[in-house]
């Protein structure tokens, strides 16, 4: 029985639909492409636009600060969404945690409720990442249920923004700590959620300082670290976070990720790993079928290829302009080799 024989029954077995989790991935997949494009907190554009160059931090938040008191935190979070719709995303979304901030400080944890996906979560990011300051790590289990609450038991997005705030909060020598506080949360997936939010922050350290995100360095005598050694449960979640992060160190090279991928254990977690990477690839290359197939060809043997294409086309079916494009990535394979791309893209390994 081939390769792709094999996996198509299995995934026909296993097949979860999850289009609001899969929202979440392409989320992710895209925050992680500003960063690997350098469109985030680390430009400096010429006219001190960026919200942390210049002092534009600050006039943002103090004007933010004064229309919730002024207006409340719901109408001042509306009024700053509609401002900021037509903003280059990495700022939008940097300025969006400034707004989580606010309105954890004038709403508390029943601010939650106000903030909402927009700008990729931004403003779940600071809005946790404020309250696991103020009340330690065990805030947690009443934050994911109001998460549950709002977005229900898929709505992934929300609890990923925990895991960056409770891996910010212990610091990156406590990964697993990290990763074990998510594990008693509500969503029990081995990908997504708040232990996807772990391995990004861990990987980018988004909420490091307000100067910018500083990647982690990259080790050539470990190069599938830490997935290498994380507990198994979290093993496939952190492969498929572990791509956006090789093309971070490697300047976008997808081929360079795709060797990597390769040397991952075979089986679930080779397969997160290249499906993160296809992932990656569609969000990066702005959702293009043509390019994001060149992409996944750079894979170093046909299992990988597919896998890629998969992650590619998962992808574009996360992502609502592009929804109906999303077997476009699968075009072009062989009847029994598209099924199986399909099917790939429509589960969650």
């Amino acid at each position: 029985m081939s390769f792709v024989s094999r996996m198509l029954r299995r995934a026909s077995s296993h097949r979860v639909f999850i289009s609001v989790a899969l929202a979440l991935i392409a989320i992710v997949a895209f925050e992680a492409s500003i960063l690997i494009r350098g469109e985030g907190a680390d430009a400096r554009p010429e006219d001190s636009l960026n919200p942390l160059w210049s002092g534009h931090y600050t006039k943002e938040k103090r004007l933010w600060k004064k229309e919730i008191e002024d207006k409340g935190a719901e109408r001042a979070y509306e009024l700053f969404k509609e401002g900021n719709k037509d903003k280059e995303f990495g700022v939008a979304h940097t300025l969006a945690h400034i707004m989580g901030e606010l309105i954890y400080e004038k709403e508390g944890i029943a601010g939650v409720a106000v903030c909402d996906s927009a700008f990729a979560f931004g403003c779940y990011h600071s809005f946790f990442g404020k309250a696991i300051t103020e009340n330690g790590p065990d805030v947690v289990f009443e934050l994911d249920k109001e998460c549950v609450k709002k977005w229900g038991p898929k709505g992934l997005g929300c609890p990923h923004g925990i895991g960056h705030g409770v891996l910010g909060f212990l610091g990156e020598d406590a990964l697993v700590e990290a990763l074990d506080i998510c594990g008693k949360l509500s969503w029990k997936g081995p990908i997504g959620g708040c232990t996807s939010g772990v391995f990004m922050e861990y990987n980018f350290r988004t909420m490091q300082s307000l100067e910018g995100a500083e990647p982690r360095e990259f080790d050539a005598s470990r190069p599938l670290y830490p997935c290498d050694s994380v507990p198994k449960p979290y093993a496939e979640a952190c492969y498929f976070e572990l791509p956006a992060w090789l093309m971070n160190v490697f300047g976008g090279d997808q081929a360079r990720a795709g060797e990597f991928c390769a040397l991952a254990p075979s089986g679930r977690e080779r397969e997160a790993c290249y499906k993160g990477l296809g992932n990656s690839i569609g969000a990066n290359e702005r959702y293009d079928a043509v390019r994001s197939i060149a992409a996944c060809s750079k894979m170093p043997d046909r299992e990988g290829e597919l896998l890629c294409r998969a992650g590619a086309a998962w992808s574009f079916f996360a992502e609502p302009t592009s929804r109906e494009r999303k077997g476009e990535p699968c075009q072009g394979l062989a009847a029994t080799e598209n099924a199986y791309c399909l099917e790939q893209s429509e589960i969650i390994i």
